[in-house]
């Protein structure tokens, strides 16, 4: 199967106050971590793109080392949508025979390679199901797998819509895998202590 992943990191953190793609944990950024996992992963994800909006420059600084290619949504104030859009569109430039797309957010810390390689495993077991997504706090989110049957309906997403909502139209449609430590993500810097007390080696 040829299955790519899009990382959204566009947006311009004001809750934080910061650029949250930037911020340390262990000594290590956010958006490195998310793009490093990709490597470890043990189905070999391809194509895969990180896509940038604010702060793009010390971004894009941040991972030009690491195997990721990057792509500017200019649209990026908009909202999630328009990332979403960006990152899969490029995806299906560099393969347009993608079978499915994984979506990654690059505020979930605790994201591990081995919860990439069971939405995988899933969807290589069930290939008749839409989307395989993460649950936690009694709800479906990403990280999801989406089959290419339903690209089109992350492709018309609008404004602050975000992946979710293509998981709850196609809820009878999905599987989940159990994340709990999806719950833990970044948004503000009180989000952003108990992190850095969590992960404290």
């Amino acid at each position: 199967m040829k299955i790519g992943t899009v990382i959204l990191s566009a947006g311009a953190s004001t809750r934080m106050g910061e650029p949250k793609q930037l911020l340390q944990i262990n000594g290590e950024s956010l958006v490195r971590r998310a793009v490093k996992t990709l490597a470890k992963v043990q189905y070999k994800l391809l194509p895969n793109v990180l896509v940038l909006g604010a702060n793009a420059e010390k971004i894009t600084a941040e991972v030009q080392d690491l195997p990721i290619h990057c792509t500017f949504n200019a649209d990026w104030q908009s909202g999630m949508a328009s990332s979403i859009h960006c990152g899969l569109s490029f995806l299906l430039t560099q393969e347009p025979d993608l079978e499915a797309v994984i979506i990654i957010l690059i505020d979930q810390p605790l994201l591990q390679a081995s919860i990439l390689d069971r939405l995988i495993a899933q969807f290589s077991l069930q290939p008749s199901k839409h989307i395989v997504a993460s649950q936690y706090n009694d709800t479906l989110g990403v990280p999801a797998l989406f089959s290419k049957s339903i690209f089109e309906d992350l492709l018309n997403l609008n404004g602050e819509a975000g992946a979710r909502k293509v998981i709850q139209k196609y809820l009878a449609h999905s599987i989940a895998i159990d994340f709990a430590e999806g719950a833990w993500d970044i948004d503000t810097p009180a989000d952003y202590a108990r992190v850095q007390a969590l992960l404290k080696d």
